[in-house]
């Protein structure tokens, strides 16, 4: 197991990416936890991934080849905690304290992926996150889907998060200048960096299709998600098999800029993992039973110059876009349960109008401007 996992260099893509939101679709679970029917204490005990531990994960940490300056590999790497998401149990990893070594959390989907219903091609992996506090640790983490492509194993996509600069980058497979392999993606508006609040917890997903070769982020940090589609960057046909989220020790970089070699560990907390296969994006997106006792109404629909949005849901930003996915209208603050819109300068035709509340969930209505 541990062979076939290289940690490969990586390249940031400069190209355009999108912003869009969520649509409601059909999905399937492919494999969910939240590990509060969990134990506390060890998740594992066989470090090389072969033997799975609580809740069907698999477990792999190595201190690197010498020479490394990494010396803390143990099952004590990987626990259930009390300190998840809300209050609940989660998940903990501990990164290497030295310039090498890797850990692995690991859940195969490989079997759950063949038997998907038909036309559920998008694989979509959700989770709740702890960015933790300012640390000297160089050590990112990673969640990605793991799969082959033309043989070879490969990583598909995911988001990596990076310590020191609290930066949540987009990771994916792509053809670029002539360069088949993984690159990184800024998820911040109009290609920026995303910098993530410290000792906070966010909800954050990813997403491949293997039709279209598509791959979408998305965070409840800022509400939209960034999309890489171009067909002459993007891969179709790779083949989902397992969720990984790892660490890595690094070394040490001549630069210039200069890099120190990390030389510290810190304990990673995430939560509230699920994995889908769907027909179409659903990412982050909220299932309709889950706002069974809240009310939403739009109205008039369709629209000349004022919409009404009536609902009990403490919102946090209401967002309107178009069809091409750009936001025309936007309102962050002082929300009632009747809300007005002046849509009067925006042109005819269908808008979508994306909802978001406190708790970071987020539904999605349509109206049409006449």
């Amino acid at each position: 197991m541990m062979n076939k996992k290289k940690i490969i260099m990586k390249t940031k893509l400069f190209f355009s990416v999108l912003f869009a939101l969520s649509l409601t679709a059909f999905s399937q679970t492919l494999d969910s936890e939240n590990f509060n029917a969990l134990t506390l204490g060890d998740i594992g005990t066989d470090l090389t991934g072969a033997t799975a531990g609580q809740g069907g994960f698999s477990i792999a940490a190595n201190n690197g080849t010498d020479p490394t300056t990494t010396t803390n590999a143990a099952a004590s790497n990987f626990q259930i905690v009390t300190s998840g998401n809300n209050g609940t149990q989660g998940a903990q990893m501990t990164t290497p304290n030295g310039d090498k070594g890797v850990r692995f959390i690991f859940k195969s989907i490989a079997s759950e992926w063949t038997g998907r219903t038909s036309g559920n091609d998008i694989v979509e992996v959700e989770y709740s996150f702890f960015t933790g506090s300012a640390t000297t640790s160089r050590t990112p983490f990673r969640a990605i889907v793991f799969g082959t492509s033309g043989g070879n194993n490969v990583t598909i996509a995911g988001l990596e998060y990076d310590p020191q600069t609290r930066e949540l980058y987009g990771l994916g497979r792509f053809t670029s200048g002539g360069n088949t392999g993984n690159f990184i993606v800024n998820l911040g508006p109009t290609n920026t960096d995303l910098i993530l609040d410290p000792n906070t917890w966010y909800t954050m997903g990813f997403s491949y299709d293997s039709v279209t070769g598509q791959v979408r982020w998305k965070t409840s940090f800022n509400d939209t998600s960034a999309t890489v589609s171009n067909s002459a960057v993007v891969i179709t046909g790779m083949v989902p098999t397992e969720i990984d989220f790892l660490s890595f020790g690094t070394a040490a970089v001549v630069g210039p800029p200069a890099i120190p070699a990390n030389n510290s560990a810190m304990d990673y907390v995430f939560d509230d993992y699920k994995s889908t296969a769907s027909s179409s994006d659903t990412l982050l997106s909220v299932d309709e039973s889950e706002f069974e006792a809240s009310t939403i109404s739009l109205f008039p629909n369709p629209a000349n110059d004022i919409i009404t949005l009536k609902t009990d849901i403490s919102i946090k930003k209401v967002n309107i876009f178009n069809n091409l996915g750009q936001v025309v209208l936007t309102k962050n603050s002082n929300f009632s349960e009747s809300n007005e819109f002046d849509i009067t300068n925006l042109k005819s035709g269908l808008y979508i109008i994306d909802i978001v509340s406190l708790d970071g969930k987020t539904q999605t209505q349509r109206f049409i401007k006449n």
